[in-house]
């Protein structure tokens, strides 16, 4: 897919489905996607990102919190694609475009970043949390950002549909190893990190 967005700066199906998805003009539907895409830009994706690893780790989810901030090389390695790739964004003279944007075009680095962070919170929601309302509430809420934010992309004018559909992949790729890392770590690990303590490793030895 990469190698098809870097040969053609519009593949079959882009334009098609942007214009399908831009033909609703409602002014809730731009008000949610543009909410949608919010945690993706500065500075609220730092908020969030400082906010999610602060809670975990007030709650002495301390493995957790360490693999919540790995999910940061997804973006990383989302850029250099981006970079290697050199895909132009959307053009205003094929689409409606909401904010002009310089930056390449794949693959998304909103919809990378959302499967992987959201998705990896999610995971740990599952798995460390029983049910309830609460719970059950945030799982949602990570679920809708991660379904939503392709859409939002492409509904925005700043990305095509194979942009996204790039993000989704390279997410999952990204967030299925970071996953295993987590069970793997806590099965090892899990007694290091003990939720009592604030630095159990070093209370092994000598209280030091």
């Amino acid at each position: 897919l990469a190698l098809a967005a870097h040969a053609f700066s519009v593949l079959p199906g882009d334009l098609g489905f942007t214009l399908e998805v831009q033909e609703s003009r409602n002014p809730f539907l731009f008000a949610l996607m543009n909410a949608v895409s919010l945690f993706g830009y500065l500075p609220w994706s730092v908020i969030a990102e400082v906010a999610a690893l602060a809670i975990l780790w007030l709650l002495r989810l301390r493995l957790e919190a360490i693999f919540l901030a790995l999910t940061l090389l997804g973006d990383g390695l989302g850029g250099l694609i981006k970079l290697v790739v050199g895909r132009h964004r959307p053009s205003s003279s094929l689409v409606h475009v909401v904010t002009p944007l310089s930056s390449p075009s794949f693959p998304s680095g909103h919809t990378v970043h959302y499967t992987v962070f959201f998705g990896f919170i999610l995971f740990i929601l599952l798995a460390n949390f029983h049910s309830s309302w609460g719970r059950n509430l945030l799982v949602t809420i990570c679920a809708l950002l991660i379904v939503l934010i392709g859409f939002s992309r492409v509904y925005l004018g700043e990305h095509w549909l194979t942009d996204v559909l790039g993000g989704y992949l390279l997410g999952a790729l990204c967030l299925i190893p970071i996953i295993y890392g987590y069970l793997w770590a806590r099965r090892r690990y899990g007694a290091r990190f003990d939720r009592r303590h604030l630095f159990p490793l070093r209370q092994q030895h000598g209280g030091r």
